[in-house]
C-alpha cells in the first residue's frame, strides 16, 4: 500500500500507461460483418467526431463507406486501428470491436 498522495498517484500512473500500451491480439472468429451491418457502428461511435473523422473534418471522413475508400485501399485503416493499435486516438475498442474489424479486413471490406 502506498503512503502519501505522490506515491499512490505515481502507482496509479504507471498502471494507467502500463494498460494503455497493452495491444489486443485481432482475431477473426469467421463472422462476415459488412460496413452496413456492425462496422459503421463502431466507426460512428469511436471515429465520428468534429475533431477526428466526422463531417468536415480535416482528416479523412469517415461518415460513409466512400469517405472511408482511401484509408481502406492504403492500408492506413488497417494499420492505425489493428496493428498499431493508435486508433481511435481519443479511446479504446474493445476485443469484440477489434475481432469484428479482423473479420471485415479478412472479408475484403465490404460495403453490405
Amino acid at each position: 500500500m502506498c503512503k502519501g498522495l505522490y506515491p499512490c498517484l505515481l502507482v496509479l500512473m504507471s498502471f494507467m500507461v502500463g494498460c494503455k500500451d497493452k495491444k489486443l491480439t485481432p482475431s477473426c472468429n469467421g463472422d462476415t460483418p459488412t460496413y452496413d451491418n456492425g462496422i459503421s457502428a463502431i466507426i460512428n461511435a469511436e471515429c465520428n467526431t468534429s475533431t477526428c473523422h466526422g463531417t468536415g473534418s480535416s482528416q479523412a471522413e469517415f461518415t460513409s463507406y466512400a469517405g472511408m475508400a482511401l484509408a481502406i485501399s492504403n492500408g492506413n485503416f488497417e494499420k492505425k486501428v489493428l496493428v498499431d493499435q493508435t486508433m481511435p486516438r481519443n479511446g479504446f475498442l474493445t476485443q469484440d470491436q477489434i475481432d469484428l474489424i479482423q473479420c471485415w479486413v479478412d472479408n475484403g471490406y465490404p460495403e453490405n
